[in-house]
């Protein structure tokens, strides 16, 4: 399908070994933190995580909170826990990615240019997939601005790699929470949908190679 697009064809080979197999290894990292015994012998002022949340087999599980409310917010007990998440690093990886797929159809890379290309990822969403206007401002301005800039949410926002939660990006847990395993089955959706848009595999290949030039330079 890509025989005479080789370097798009290279980019999308190194994604699916290098990229899918990063987000392999996370996902087995969480199925490991999922089956610690910690939440259920965690205490925070006297009660453990399971007794505040009585109606999850296991807690929500919050990642990286700053600042924290170590006197009774989950957050306390995350960070102590052996087997975090790493939800902002997963999350780091797949803003990285949905920008760089978003170059390949804009071909922009210069400043200001993040909020157009994550938008033309998303554009390639079926719609009813599609984040809200809404909320695709707030994952670029809260979550990938500030983890970018300062490794932590901006305004106080929370990260949560959640197998328990809502399908939903977004869900409200004292203040925005971003729900980063939604995130990421987002973008394997747009993922797949670009590798097979062989109509516009010319402007993408254009794009790639103009890309790789402007890194050796």
């Amino acid at each position: 399908m890509y025989e005479a697009y080789p370097n798009l064809k290279s980019y999308f080979n190194a994604l699916n070994i290098y990229m899918l197999g990063d987000l392999l290894v996370f996902d087995k990292n969480c199925d490991q933190a999922d089956k610690s015994d910690f939440y259920h012998r965690t205490t925070i002022s006297g009660r453990t995580i399971l007794e505040l949340h009585p109606n999850l087999d296991i807690p929500v599980p919050f990642s990286s909170v700053y600042p924290s409310d170590t006197g009774s917010h989950p957050s306390l007990a995350y960070i102590q826990n052996p087997n975090p998440r790493l939800a902002i690093p997963l999350a780091l990886t797949l803003f990285s990615v949905i920008e760089l797929l978003g170059i390949l159809y804009t071909g922009r890379t210069d400043a200001g240019s993040t909020t157009k290309n994550i938008n033309t990822f998303f554009e390639k969403l079926d719609p009813s997939d599609r984040p809200s206007d809404e909320d695709i401002k707030s994952l670029i301005k809260i979550y990938r601005h500030g983890l970018v800039h300062q490794y932590f949410a901006k305004n106080g926002g929370l990260l949560s790699y959640n197998h328990i939660g809502p399908d939903k990006l977004f869900f409200t847990y004292e203040t925005t929470c971003l729900n980063v395993n939604y995130l990421k089955k987002l973008f394997l959706a747009g993922f797949k949908k670009i590798q097979n848009d062989e109509a516009s595999f010319s402007l993408m290949e254009a794009n790639i190679i103009k890309l790789n030039q402007s890194t050796q330079k």
